[in-house]
Order: structure tokens, then sequence, then C-alpha cells
């Protein structure tokens, strides 16, 4: 069992854990006269306890907290209405009954509900409207929850679940740890908030403030505010008194759009108007005491009490259920489609939208074409290197380069450079068209849809072939130009 708070930053509090042998009045009676103890809290005026109105529970805190203000989880009401009611429009009235903030708005939904199906009209006025409607929750709180999902989020954490299957001793120090843990890292980041007001608190005054901007608000003197839209009044403010007719603000403790409109108008921020309740200081005050360590067992004050003894075990049939008990219709987390944004791609091989360029049909073909005009520009413009290779093909040539071999060099000693640097442009084009016929020719593929290990596999083998290649082909030129040299002896 948990008793679970919220912090400044709208934020789980863990308060107290007990482990009983079953969820019974006698077992939440017990806890709760402990709470109350503990917590030293005489009248119970200002406490407001929200629950799933599980057995025993209701019954519980109606003997030992009778003046406090019990609401309901509308989540879990809402389980038990749609067995009955299976209209789903129904559904949604229901659901806007319970986040409607003034009377008006909640006796609207209520009429149309009574005019759709009466009977769930009945079943929902049995209910105590206190318990599960905003409209009629008191502002003391500070607090407009009309969920329970706190204690979910406690119930579903990781730790706690691997703690479950562990024995008690081990179980009870699982759950200290995480406690301990918890408030060390939530009492950090306190710390490193650069406002006087929660971050998260901030996020919400930004989207309030933007919804702001359509509003007007009339200044009626003492801070009184009426804000209207489209010369349409929609609420009154009063900044002095902290509230508004809609009553977000007076059950939050947040400024609401209203009121910020009205904060403008005064050129007041509206960080100011943000209740205590939210500020760093009442944070501190709850994270802000050090949780320390515990000796070892051998270590332990001995107190002189009688020994501790176990509890009667009531032995459950079946196996021990570690997962919660879904509702009637939910789905499985393993079963359940999240809806996906679906956005318009465009492929930059075909420029055409509805695909990316891996899965474009007619990739292959581009891939061929772009090949085939890089051969067909290489065979157009060849390097000097290939022309000179081809030089020795013919007697005539021979005859011609014989005669002007000292005035060749000659001529070529000044473009030292400019020479240079063609040359080598032209060498690593000349081997970088050696690398891709090489490729084309051991069928090599070098598509982006090959992993990576594959994709470097390919690229030291065609590697190693054209250096191979390009080392024949130096021994050809060589060997081409020392039988030149030995006909030009001869001929001497």
């Amino acid at each position: 069992m948990w008793a679970v708070g919220i912090d400044a930053d709208n934020g789980y509090y863990l308060i107290a854990h007990v482990v009983v042998e079953k969820e019974c009045h006698e077992s939440w009676s017990w806890f709760l006269n402990l709470l109350k103890e503990d917590l030293n809290l005489i009248d119970c005026l200002g406490i407001t306890f929200m629950t799933d109105r599980q057995k025993g529970l209701v019954e519980s805190i109606g003997d030992i907290w009778p003046n406090c203000e019990h609401r309901f989880c509308v989540r879990h009401m809402y389980a038990n209405f749609k067995k009955k009611f299976k209209d789903n429009i129904i559904r949604g009235k229901m659901w806007k009954a319970a986040r409607s903030t003034t009377v008006d708005d909640f006796q609207i939904c209520m009429a149309k509900i009574k005019k759709l199906n009466e009977k769930a009209w009945e079943w929902l006025n049995e209910i105590s409207l206190s318990q599960w409607s905003k409209s009629y929750f008191s502002v003391y709180p500070k607090c407009d929850m009309t969920l329970n999902n706190l204690c979910e989020i406690v119930n579903g954490d990781r730790e706690v679940l691997e703690a479950r299957s562990s024995p008690i001793y081990s179980l009870l120090e699982m759950l200290r740890i995480k406690i301990l843990n918890r408030r060390a890292r939530r009492r950090a980041e306190i710390k490193r908030w650069y406002k006087n007001i929660d971050p998260k608190i901030s996020e919400i005054l930004d989207l309030e403030a933007k919804k702001s901007e359509d509003f007007v608000a009339h200044w009626g003197g003492d801070g009184h505010y009426q804000v209207s839209i489209n010369q349409t009044p929609i609420a009154m403010v009063n900044l002095k008194e902290k509230n508004c007719t809609c009553r977000k603000w007076n059950l939050t403790g947040i400024p609401c759009k209203h009121a910020i409109a009205a904060m403008y108008t005064e050129s007041e921020d509206p960080s100011m108007y943000v209740d205590i309740y939210y500020h760093k200081e009442t944070q501190m005050k709850c994270y802000g005491d050090v949780m320390y360590g515990i000796k070892m067992e051998t270590h332990w004050t001995k107190t002189g009490g009688p020994p501790l003894v176990p509890p009667k075990i009531v032995k459950q049939p079946g196996h021990p259920k570690k997962l919660r008990i879904r509702e009637i219709g939910e789905i499985p987390p393993s079963q359940r489609k999240f809806k996906q944004v679906h956005k318009s791609y465009t492929c930059s091989a075909c420029k055409q939208e509805g695909h990316n360029y891996k899965s474009c049909s007619k990739r292959a073909e581009l891939i061929t074409r772009i090949s085939k005009k890089k051969t067909t520009q290489s065979i157009k413009s060849p390097s000097p290197q290939t022309e000179s290779s081809n030089a020795p093909e013919t007697d005539h040539r021979e005859d011609d380069v014989e005669p002007d071999t000292d005035q060749g060099e000659d001529d070529a000693e000044p473009d030292t450079d400019q020479g240079e640097d063609d040359a080598e442009d032209a060498n690593q084009d000349f081997f970088s068209e050696m690398i891709r016929q090489t490729a084309i020719e051991k069928n090599i593929d070098f598509s982006c849809t090959l992993d990576t290990e594959t994709w470097k596999e390919n690229m030291m083998s065609t590697l190693h072939s054209a250096m191979e290649n390009f080392k024949q082909m130096v021994q050809n030129l060589q060997n081409e130009t020392s039988v030149t040299k030995n006909k030009k002896k001869k001929t001497q």
C-alpha cells in the first residue's frame, strides 16, 4: 500500500508505504491510523484523498478522516460506467462533465447526457458531484487532478516491480534505497532552478500566455477586469484576490489565460501571481531534509521490545500475481498500435513524392545512366598519361620525336607548378576511373543499402584489384619505354 502526494513539480511524493497480507477494511484502517499518527494531524480539514474506490478504502477514510475531501479517480469510475453504457457519445459527455470547471458548464453537459440516456444521467448523479467533477472541487488544495495516475506510476515503476518478487527484508530495503536516491536526485534538480518557480510551471504559463493573445482586458478599477473577445464578455478577473470566474486559476493556483490577459494590461509578470505551492522554497522544504542510510543489522540498537512476528499468510489460489489486473476491454501493451504522423517523402533520385532513395524503383537505372555518362566523358577527354602511353604505337611518331628530344626537355622545364598540378589532377581522375572500371568488371556492389562490413570488404577488394592493374600498366609502360630506347640506340 502506498500513500503518495504531489510536489511543486506536479510529480509524485512518496509519503509512506506498507506491506500487508491483503487489501481489506482492517488493513486500510490500520494503515490510515498510523499515517494520521505519524503526520500528527488532529483536524482533517485541508486534507484531500483521491482513491480508485478499492474494497474497504472508502469506508476506512470515512471513519478515520471524516472531515477530509475525498475524490474518486474518474478513469476507474469510467471503467465501471462503460460496462453499462456502450454509447461513445455518452462517454465523451461524461468526461466533459468531469473536466468542467464551472457549475454552469457542468449542468449543460449533464443536460445533454440526460437527453441521450436518462439512466446514465441517474447513474452519475448517484455519486457525489464533489468526488468526480472539477466544478465542485474545493479550491484549497490547488490541485485539479481527476486521475489517480501518480499511484499507477509508482506501482508500474521498474524498481518496484523487481522488488515485488523479493523476500520481505529485501523488498523493504530496495524501496528504501529507491526513496533515498529519488530524494537526493530531486534535491539536486531544485538547486538548478533558474527561476523562483518550477520550470514545468513556467512552460504552462507560456502556453497560457500564448492563448491570451486573442483576449482584451477592460479595467474596472481596484484590480477588477472584464476579459472579452470580439466584444463578447468571457470572464471576470480579480487580480487582488487571485481568482477568475472560469475557476481554473482558483483550482490550480496557476494564472489562466484570462488572468494573464489582465496582467499584461498592467504590465505585470504572471509568474509573480503563481501560488506559493509552486515556489522553489516550498519544493526545497519537501526534499531539503537528507535521508541518511542505516548501519548493518548487527549494529542496530537493542530496544528490548517483543520480537517481530510475521503476519498470518492467507494463500491465494494460483500463482502470485505481479502485474496489475487489466480492465475489461483494455488492450495489452504488446498489442497496442500507436498512430504515426505520416510525412511526405521526396526521392532525391527521381524527384517524386511518396518514397525515398532507398525504395526508388528507378535507382538502378539512374546509377547505370550516371556510370555510362562518366565513361563517355573519360573517353572524350583522355588524361595526359594515356596519351603518352599511346605515343610509341607508330613508326612515324618515333621519327618525329627523335630530332626534338633535347628541345622538348628544355621547353618542359619552365612549367613546374602548373604542370605538376595538372598532372596530379589527371592522375587522380585516371585512378578513380580505374577503380570504377574494376568494380564493374568484378561485379562489386557499392549501393547504400549494404551494411558497413560488406561495404568495407567490397571497397578493399576493389582497391586491391585496382592497384594490381595499375602496377601491371606501369610495368608495361616501362617495358615499352626500354624497347623504344633500345631502338634509338640501334638507329644511332
